[in-house]
């Protein structure tokens, strides 16, 4: 599967070329570089892309102070995909919706009587998944890049391997993403 992943950082890159290493895989930092690849290559399969980046120095005025302030153009990208005909389609983001309207504005795409697991929705024949913190970042071993369950973490091995979680990060789950993407329903 040829699948382009777009985020600025670089945790969530090195978890995306663990989880999804064994596809054709382009991983990209700035939505310029999105961009760029979503309006000149052959259709991916799935565009997996952060919400929250910094705004290009492409589109914006020399000097605008807006030039690499993170905002949520993602969902560009995400319309940038279908235009360029993309079947799966995921925007994620690790901002806890509490933290930023954009992140909480995903709320909407939650499944009541799924107990708040996000919804994969249809535009034409492609599926969509907009995502933020609660449901889809994973804790992993910080050397390793192994996923770490929360239970394992809390057990008193898993206290004994991560003393007050260290060695530990929260990364984006990409692969439980694209599953998602992928499951029929």
């Amino acid at each position: 599967m040829r699948i382009l992943v777009i985020d600025d950082n670089a945790t969530h890159c090195q978890v995306a070329q663990k989880l999804l290493g064994d596809h054709d895989l382009t991983v990209v930092g700035t939505y310029d570089e999105g961009q760029e690849l979503l309006c000149s290559s052959e259709p991916f399969d799935a565009v997996l892309t952060d919400l929250m980046l910094p705004g290009s120095a492409k589109a914006q005025i020399p000097n605008s102070p807006l030039i690499g302030a993170e905002m949520p153009i993602g969902t560009t990208l995400a319309f940038l995909a279908l235009r360029q005909g993309c079947k799966r389609i995921a925007v994620v983001t690790d901002t806890n919706h509490h933290d930023h309207p954009a992140s909480a504005a995903f709320d909407i795409f939650r499944s009541e009587k799924d107990r708040g697991r996000n919804h994969v929705f249809s535009v034409g024949d492609a599926r969509v998944l907009c995502t933020n913190s609660g449901n889809d970042v994973t804790l992993f071993d910080k050397n390793t890049l192994e996923s770490i369950g929360y239970d394992f973490l809390f057990s008193p091995e898993g206290e004994e391997k991560y003393p007050y979680s260290r060695g530990t990060i929260q990364a984006k789950n990409w692969l439980k993403v694209l599953n998602q993407l992928m499951e029929e329903g």
